[in-house]
This record gives structure tokens, sequence and C-alpha cells, in this order.
């Protein structure tokens, strides 16, 4: 059994844990959006004093949509640790790695990631460069799809013969009925976890609550993560 942890930044953003492995996905964004969170001046202190932000190995970026990503705190987090892998969709640091065309894929040691190429939730996003990511680690499958469609048909081919150990997700494949059918029909993880959910005083749409009603109707393992800083422990 596996053991993993995964903290939370805002919205749908955050650090997962891997063994040694430190992956921030989708973490860096301080541009507040009507509805939702971000990483104001005091969040941004308290998540690079956390001890499970330090030193990733993997700076990733599904899109660069102001809810996921910030050129300014990303560069800020560079030269923290030019060591670091930085990975996004569109061209914003001569240093990156550039995702494009179908599937790109990157390993080190135990550790593979696939990066597919997924279409944004919404036709007015349709054309927005966009990745969900498949992550391989020590016999698991753990997906992250970003803001793609809910129950995208594309997304099952690229599943097929794949075992989803971990599926992180946005809070609408559980309050839509479709993605909580696609969850316990096609997808079957294992894990779910639920989040870009909007923090407390942010909700003026009434997400939380609607989040959680939806929860007491999945018929899978699923959680919600949708408060700062909050760290997930996993066994699976």
């Amino acid at each position: 059994m596996a053991q993993l942890k995964l903290t939370l930044s805002a919205n749908a953003g955050g650090v997962l844990e891997l063994g040694e492995h430190r992956l921030w996905i989708d973490a860096l964004h301080n541009q507040k959006v009507l509805g939702f969170s971000t990483l104001d001046g005091n969040l941004q202190g308290k998540m690079l004093q956390n001890p499970n932000f330090q030193n990733p190995e993997l700076i990733a970026f599904t899109h660069c949509h102001p809810d996921h990503f910030s050129q300014e705190l990303t560069q800020k987090a560079m030269e923290l640790w030019p060591e670091t892998e930085v990975f996004l969709p569109e061209s914003h640091f001569s240093s990156q790695v550039l995702l494009t065309g179908h599937e790109y894929t990157w390993e080190r040691e135990d550790l593979q990631l696939r990066f597919l190429a997924l279409t944004h939730e919404g036709v007015q996003y349709a054309n927005t460069h966009h990745y969900g990511l498949l992550i391989a680690w020590q016999g698991m499958h753990i997906l992250i799809p970003g803001d793609c469609q809910v129950a995208d048909s594309a997304l099952s081919g690229m599943l097929q013969s794949v075992e989803i150990d971990l599926a992180i997700l946005n809070f609408p494949w559980l309050t839509l009925k479709k993605g909580r059918g696609y969850l316990e029909q096609v997808m079957k993880p294992k894990q779910a976890i639920f989040w870009h959910l909007p923090f407390g005083a942010d909700d003026t749409n009434s997400f939380r609550p609607s989040a959680e009603a939806a929860l007491k109707q999945y018929r899978g393992n699923g959680v919600l993560l949708a408060d700062p800083l909050r760290t997930l422990e996993l066994h699976i």
C-alpha cells in the first residue's frame, strides 16, 4: 500500500507528494476570479513556509488561465529553486518545457508523467491549450484532468486498460449527474478527491454546500479538498 499526500494551495492547485517526489500542479496564481479563491500575500507566505511545499521537483500547469497560473509567482519559484523543471502549454520562460502535441511524456526513476491534450470545459474555452496529467508511480495511476470537459469521451480512449487508483477532479465531476455517472460506471477510481472549490468567504455561488450534498450521493470513495493548506494523507 503506497502512501501519498496532497496539500491544497487554492482552487485546483497544490503539491502532490509521492514518496520523495514533490510535484506542484497549478499551484501558483494570484489574480482573483469572481466566485473563486486565489493566493493573496498572506497565503503565499504561509505556503512558502509550509514544509510540504519545499524544493519541488517539478512545477506544472494544465493551462494558463489566471485561476491556475501566475507568471510572476512562477518566476519567483524558479528563482528560489533553479533546478526545478517547469512545464507549461504556453511559452512564458526561456528555461521551461513547452507542452505540445497530443501527448508529452516525462520520466524519472520510478515516476512517469503523461501530459494529455484535453479539451477545456466550455465552448468559449475550446481552443485553450490544456493538458490533463496521468501519473504512474509504484504501480499506481493518478489522474488529474484539469479543467477538461466533464465526462469527456476523449478521456475514455486515453484511459483504456488503465486502472485509476486516484482521481483528482474539479468539483463539477461530483455535482453534475453526468460526472458522477462517468466516475461510477466508466472511470471507477479507487479514491477520488474533488477540488477547485472556493474558500468559505469567497463562496458567493454556494458551490461548497452543493458539493457536500453531492458527495453524499456519490457511490464511490471520495473526499473534498477545499481549505487552504489542508493536507490529505492517503494510503492506496
